[in-house]
């Protein structure tokens, strides 16, 4: 058992680590309502991505999955994660404004969701990366395998599954503690189940950083790239036909997209893994960018993929059959 004075200084230390300083009054409200317009943009974007993306009958059954799930991800991420952070900022404080049962549970919850979110969008991104590559280089052998989507399916459940798996600890390591003036804090401490939890606490990170993010990211950038070269280097053979040419034009266009959505996440998403790892040691003005920009991808993926997809943009635009129907209301 914790006396209450060691219960005490940990929470305080914790709390620390958390808001390492008292925001003024209108910077707690410009980040609260930053985070507001975030939650906004995230949700029109990834619903107008899965929306573009089950309208059109053109484009291969697993991408269409591997861009659901990924928006999917991004949409659960912005529902139960940001609207924590928007209140954090808006009350100026750490602190977790619900308590009891209810409140334990969604103390581990509400971490855990969005960390295995995050996740199962970087393995999803991995995935779509293989799926373009097999199908440029290996186009024929591909059209004799088990059915698409049948694999999609497969594959995207084993996704979740394994980002489960990987942010489990969370669940264990993620307590509702009290705070002075019957406050509450939720926060992730491994000193409750390690004696030497800050060896065990480090070597989690960095694994988490290498295994679900230095690793998938880095090889689906060189997925992207073998494709560009490859479609590059047959471009004379592909223009003497013009039906493979105009595939593989659309092949590489797709490419670029998926590349960019790719970029822009280990963009966003680089300091937060790698402030992880040396968490302490993080100046405390950073630590906002370092949540802010991995949040902030959720509303910047849909509209990089919509700004590069100038067809998914026209199947969101209503059809003239639709126009003439309300008008005839």
């Amino acid at each position: 058992m914790i006396n209450s004075t060691e219960m005490l200084n940990s929470t305080v230390t914790m709390s620390k680590v958390g808001q390492c300083s008292g925001d003024s009054e209108m910077a707690g409200i410009f980040k609260a309502l930053t985070y507001g317009i975030i939650i906004v943009v995230s949700l029109i974007g990834n619903i107008a991505v899965i929306t573009a993306a089950c309208k059109d009958r053109t484009m291969n059954p697993t991408i269409t999955l591997y861009i659901t799930n990924i928006c999917a991800a991004d949409v659960i991420i912005t529902l139960v994660y940001l609207p924590r952070m928007a209140v954090r900022y808006a009350l100026r404080s750490t602190r977790w404004v619900i308590g009891g049962t209810l409140g334990s549970i969604l103390c581990k919850l509400v971490p855990s969701i969005y960390h295995v979110s995050v996740t199962a969008s970087i393995l999803t991104l991995l995935a779509l990366a293989i799926d373009r590559f097999l199908a440029v280089f290996y186009p024929l052998k591909r059209r004799f395998t088990v059915s698409k989507t049948r694999h999609g399916k497969i594959v995207v459940i084993m996704i979740w599954v394994t980002a489960f798996l990987a942010r489990s600890p969370y669940l264990s390591v993620t307590t509702l503690r009290p705070k002075p003036n019957d406050n509450f804090i939720c926060s992730a401490s491994f000193s409750n189940l390690f004696d030497n939890y800050l060896l065990i606490r480090n070597i989690y990170y960095t694994l988490l950083l290498v295994a679900f993010y230095l690793i998938p990211l880095v090889l689906t950038c060189f997925l992207y790239l073998a494709i560009i070269i490859h479609l590059r280097m047959r471009q004379e053979i592909f223009t003497s036909q013009p039906r493979i040419f105009n595939f593989r034009k659309a092949s590489k266009k797709t490419v670029f997209t998926f590349l960019a959505v790719s970029v822009s996440f280990s963009l966003c998403w680089g300091l937060y893994f790698f402030g992880q790892v040396v968490y302490t040691s993080v100046p405390c003005e950073i630590r906002f960018w370092r949540t802010f920009l991995a949040n902030m991808n959720c509303a910047i993926s849909p509209w990089v993929f919509l700004a590069l997809n100038p067809h998914h943009r026209r199947l969101l635009k209503p059809s003239k059959v639709m126009l003439t129907g309300m008008y005839s209301l």
